[in-house]
């Protein structure tokens, strides 16, 4: 009886450690079929649907609504040119234009947490701040952050993760954008 037990509990968090790493496979780059079988088994987001074009980029993208305890939430997927996952973003439902996450690091904290689990909205608490901007054109400040998981990048509403390898890359067209119009 013992044995079983133990082999039970042992299954339990063998499915356990499959599932955290399944909520957190869906990042940019991904395949289109990775990400659907992460949206799949994340209950946050199983109202997604896909979209037809997207007006700043003009490729299809995910959109799904959810909630982080209280507050609602939208979550945007972008599909690139290369048919995978170019970006994720999660930003919170609401018509204010004077909202400013950088307030409210603790609701993208929670966003973060009901999206893709404990490790990445941790990974996003700990994460470093690598510059803060206004960028021309811009009332709120953009802020970069590198985590040991992901970079992030938060202004106004959102925040969007960004593969630690493009975080320098991201960091120089931010710096850039300080100065110049960007255009974005």
């Amino acid at each position: 009886m013992k044995a079983f037990r133990s082999a039970s509990i042992f299954a339990a968090v063998a499915l356990f450690a499959v599932l955290v790493q399944a909520r957190a496979l869906a990042i940019p780059g991904t395949s289109i079929g990775q990400f659907q079988a992460w949206v799949k088994a994340n209950p946050a987001l199983h109202g997604l649907s896909k979209q037809q074009t997207n007006q700043m980029t003009g490729q299809p993208y995910y959109t799904a609504t959810f909630h982080a305890g209280s507050t609602a939430g939208n979550f945007l997927a972008n599909i690139g040119d290369n048919n995978a996952i170019s970006d994720e973003s999660v930003a919170v439902d609401t018509s204010s234009e004077s909202y400013d996450i950088l307030k409210h690091v603790d609701v993208a904290f929670a966003m973060l947490n009901a999206v893709y689990g404990s490790a990445v909205a941790g990974d996003f608490k700990s994460a470093n701040q690598v510059g803060r901007w206004t960028l021309q054109g811009q009332t709120h400040a953009t802020a970069l952050y590198r985590g040991s998981l992901y970079g992030y990048e938060a202004i106004a509403l959102s925040v969007q993760l960004i593969p630690l390898s493009k975080v320098d890359a991201e960091r120089k067209r931010l710096a850039d954008c300080a100065k110049t119009d960007c255009g974005d």
